[in-house]
Order: structure tokens, then C-alpha cells, then sequence
């Protein structure tokens, strides 16, 4: 039922009609050919693809939310429209990040790392995740979460940006996406980013607000701790990466 006008829907469209889409990833190339042995209707792929990606948050949500209506408020009023209508496969590489953040906080390694690898076989960014294994899920470290936001902020202003070093990660699908990028740009496309944006500024008030008050949250959702500091470093990424617009959306948010 997605408008054609949507990003990305032709070039899907196309893909589930020819199979040509060098730009995918194994796992989401895997499950549509998959499907494809049973469904011939890109109408019908896109369903399955959806069913997919909002079932795995939906059951995210309903195992670990202490408030799901709550939680669906937020879902489908913002990253339904853009991940699970738009991009995709990465809807699919959040909702297993979702899933990703049980196992962390369980500190269970091959569950984390199982539901990480899959989520990268959906989306290469989903990659970023793997480092959130070394996040104390515990101790709340209030004090420095709360100054990782200002800091970024006067790094950025510095002129310190670090999303060029994408370019030097040794994997071929990054390889690509960089040189895709560095193409936009260079005809003066996704340039534009305005780290001063009214709903950048906030989440940063949102976020702080959270911080300030999660002692008292952490009583009543045992994720909270987690889930801040995960907040917290996608507004950090918008920033620190605002040198390659396009890459500071995308990794900000999936987190």
C-alpha cells in the first residue's frame, strides 16, 4: 500500500522483479529469493519484508517495554514511517538492534553477537553495533553521559568531524557505499545537515531530562540504563559523523 513516490520503492521494485541489486546484503537477498519461490508479486514481497521487520519490534517491544503503547506512540509515529516504509533493510538491522539490547543487557555474548550478525546481513551499518558490548549496563555513569553531548557539540564546532573515517574501514560493501557518497557530494548532494536542527536540539533536551531522572526510571524499566546510553551515542553520532551528512542520518538513526 506504500505511495511509488516513496524513496527507494522503485528500486526495490525493480529488484524483486529482476533480482538486479548490487547493493544488497546476503541475508536480505537470501530471504527474498527465498520467497521468491512462493511469491511472484513485488506487492506481496513488500508485505513479507514489512511482516518481518514490524513483527520482530513488535515483539520486541511487547518482551521488553514496560509501557507498549507507549512504545508503539514512538515506533509508529517516526521510524515506522521511515525504516519499515522506506529503508527497508535496515528496518529489519533496528528491530534485531532492539532484540540486541535483551541480550545485553543479559550479558549473553552468543545471543548478542548471533543477533548482531544477522542484523549486518540485513544492513551493513548494523555493524556499529557490535561495540555496544563494552557498555556497562549497570552503573549508570550519569555524570559523563551527560557531557558527552556538549563535548561533541565543541569538537564538531572545532571542525573535528570523523565521518571521513568510514573511508578507511577494510570492508568491500562500505568500500562502495563511501564511494557513493563522496560521488553525491561532490555534485552537491546530501550535503546539507544543520547540527542546530530544531529536533536534534530536542532530543538532546529529551535525553538529558532522561539522565537526569534515571534513577528513578531504572526502577521501573530495568533497560533504561542501556537504552539512555544507546540515545545518547546516536546523538553523539549525528554530530561527530555531520561531515558525511548522509552517513551521520543513517547510523543516528538506527540507534
Amino acid at each position: 500500500m506504500r505511495s511509488d513516490e516513496l524513496p527507494d520503492y522503485k528500486g526495490y521494485y525493480d529488484y524483486f522483479l529482476t533480482g538486479k541489486f548490487e547493493r544488497a546484503e546476503f541475508g536480505f537477498k537470501f530471504y527474498i529469493n527465498t520467497l521468491k519461490y512462493i511469491i511472484t508479486s513485488p506487492e506481496l514481497l513488500f508485505l513479507s519484508v514489512a511482516l518481518l521487520s514490524v513483527g520482530i519490534k513488535w515483539s520486541a517491544i511487547r518482551k521488553l517495554s514496560t509501557y507498549i503503547w507507549g512504545s508503539l506512540l514512538i515506533y509508529l509515529s517516526y521510524f515506522f514511517i521511515l525504516h519499515d516504509m522506506i529503508q527497508i533493510r535496515v528496518a529489519v538491522a533496528s528491530g534485531l538492534l532492539l532484540w540486541s539490547t535483551k541480550y545485553l543487557y543479559e550479558r549473553n555474548a552468543i545471543k548478542f553477537i548471533v543477533t548482531t550478525i544477522i542484523a549486518i546481513l540485513f544492513h551493513t551499518s548494523a555493524i556499529v553495533i557490535l561495540p555496544l558490548w563494552f557498555i556497562n549496563t549497570k552503573k549508570k555513569k550519569k555524570k559523563i553521559y551527560l557531557w558527552m553531548v556538549p563535548i561533541a557539540y565543541i569538537i564538531t564546532i572545532m571542525g573535528y568531524a570523523i565521518g571521513y573515517l568510514i573511508a578507511k574501514v577494510p570492508i568491500a560493501q562500505i568500500q562502495e557505499l563511501w564511494l557513493l557518497y563522496e560521488y553525491k557530494m561532490a555534485n552537491n548532494e546530501g550535503v546539507d545537515i544543520n547540527i542546530f536542527n530544531s529536533l536534534h536540539l530536542m532530543r538532546c533536551f529529551m535525553c538529558t531530562l532522561i539522565l537526569f531522572n534515571i534513577d528513578k526510571i531504572a526502577k521501573y524499566c530495568p533497560f533504561a540504563i542501556i537504552w539512555s546510553k544507546i540515545y545518547t551515542i546516536s546523538l553523539v553520532a549525528f554530530l561527530l559523523l555531520s561531515d558525511i551528512p548522509v552517513v551521520a542520518f543513517r547510523i543516528s538513526e538506527l540507534f
